[in-house]
């Protein structure tokens, strides 16, 4: 349990005059419990003043179930006509005891929009009015403060650090395999291959639960699109390509959003002018990284780096967002246009990057914790075009 975080809850709790506030959706138990869920089905309510209370189902594996807070199972996946019925007559009962159904309850209503669970590969069988029949677990209805609950994904406590910096420590061994694939005839798919192979075997090592990766892999031409969309293809890679990845990573619940670009053969002159380019993007805009800081201002550093190199045109969208319980976690958003200010706990990204049929595409991404007075790259490996 995040004792920091699950105080904050209480506090918003007891601000709004909420009888609860509940959490579903795995990002969420992964913030406020260290818990990532195996199958999407858990459910944890929150009280003012008292412990969390998690629902599980009934085949939900013991490993990683929180040991500091009540855990019960409700039946499914066991002979039940409805568990979720089940499992929602439990949570009025517990909010009667614990909460107060006299006030409203809150909660994110979007099921979409959210991290996967540790079984990723397939969306958890929710029923369709899920959200529907959380909101009248207490007598008195629901109450929106949405806003208030997305707000606590920009601070990470110290727990959440230590989690995101070994998801970066991992992601490193992986693009530590992107460079070292940067030959000519394998496909992108390959590259992309030896990345995730390389995150996953990390698995039991360190304090490693469970990690994946997800590795998008653009070369030559295809690079191109990448200020679009990241894809990865069975293309060849061939002698004189740029190549970039898009590397997401989760490690025990937490993520990290990495991008570096390497080359296939000997960098040539432009290849090192453009890449320096956006080197000196990330350098300008890391130095204006504090807790204060205006979100457009480092966007605006970045595209004035790019401008002086004559390739600003080529950068084409927003320099950063919030990372560590999603691949992109809500909130901040490091962009023109944006006036608000950084506070010291948030983890976001910094990526310029340029984009042309001339050359592909070029990126840069880094994690960056805001502190007071700068920032911790979390993100520590090379960015070298030959990762020297």
């Amino acid at each position: 349990m995040n004792k920091q975080k699950i105080s904050m809850i209480s506090e918003l709790i007891a601000k709004n005059e909420l009888g609860a506030v509940i959490f579903f959706r795995p990002d969420e138990l992964v913030m406020t419990l260290g818990y990532r869920p195996y199958w999407g089905l858990s459910v944890e309510v929150c009280y003012e003043g008292n412990d969390p209370i998690l629902y599980v189902p009934a085949l939900e594996p013991n490993l990683r179930l929180p040991k500091d807070i009540t855990v019960k199972r409700y039946p499914w996946g066991e002979t039940s006509s409805d568990p979720f019925e089940i499992l929602y007559g439990m949570i009025a009962e517990d909010i009667k005891k614990y909460g107060s159904n006299s006030k409203p309850i809150s909660l994110v209503k979007t099921v979409g929009n959210t991290s996967p669970c540790i079984l990723s590969g397939e969306q958890p069988p929710l029923p369709t009015d899920f959200v529907d029949n959380l909101m009248k677990v207490s007598e008195a209805g629901y109450k929106d403060v949405e806003k208030e609950i997305l707000d606590l994904y920009n601070f990470k406590t110290r727990e959440d650090i230590e989690g995101i910096k070994l998801c970066n420590k991992v992601a490193g061994i992986g693009i530590k395999a992107f460079y070292d694939s940067m030959e000519a005839g394998l496909t992108e798919a390959e590259v992309s291959a030896k990345m995730e192979y390389a995150v996953r075997a990390e698995i039991g090592k360190d304090g490693v639960l469970y990690a994946s990766g997800f590795a998008q892999v653009q070369s030559g031409i295809n690079g191109a699109d990448g200020g679009r969309f990241n894809w990865v293809t069975g293309k060849k890679l061939e002698d004189g390509d740029l190549v970039m990845t898009e590397f997401a990573v989760v490690v025990n619940g937490y993520w990290a959003d990495i991008t570096r670009t390497g080359k296939v053969g000997t960098p040539t002159k432009e290849d090192i002018r453009l890449h320096e380019a956006v080197k000196k993007a990330q350098d300008d805009a890391l130095s204006l990284v504090r807790e204060g800081a205006i979100a457009e201002d480092i966007h605006n550093a970045a595209q004035e780096a790019l401008d002086k190199e004559g390739v600003g045109k080529y950068f084409t969208h927003g320099l950063g967002h919030g990372v560590g319980f999603r691949y992109h976690d809500p909130g901040i958003r490091i962009a023109k246009g944006n006036k608000e200010a950084l506070k010291e706990g948030m983890v976001i990204t910094i990526e310029p990057g340029i984009y042309d049929s001339s050359f592909g595409g070029i990126r840069i991404e880094e994690n960056v914790l805001v502190t007071k007075n700068g920032c911790e790259i979390l993100s520590k490996f090379t960015r070298e075009l030959k990762g020297d």
